[in-house]
């Protein structure tokens, strides 16, 4: 779990459509339990994996997700208070 400064980073990263799939993509362990992307400084190895930035992104996914789950199910409020679509008018033949 992240840190709340870290929490609200991914609550705007969860706003940036694909980009956190696309950071969690580049941000992979490098075989040795390192991640590729993220250099720890000129005088250390790489961050170890998942790296921060990995983990933020996967924690905007989630509020992605939630968010996604919400809007779907204000969608289909009507069928909870059980109401049912609007239809058109059926002309009489």
């Amino acid at each position: 779990m992240t840190d709340d400064r870290d929490h609200g980073f991914a609550e705007e990263l969860a706003r940036c459509g694909a980009l956190p799939t696309r950071i969690i993509e580049t941000h992979v362990d490098d075989g040795t339990g390192h991640c590729v992307r993220c250099p720890a400084g000129p005088q250390a190895d790489r961050l170890t994996h998942p790296c921060n930035l990995r983990a933020v992104a996967t924690e905007a996914l989630v509020i992605q997700a939630r968010l996604q789950m919400r809007k779907n199910a204000e969608g289909i409020g009507w069928l909870e208070r059980g109401e049912g679509p609007e239809r058109p008018e059926r002309g009489r033949a």
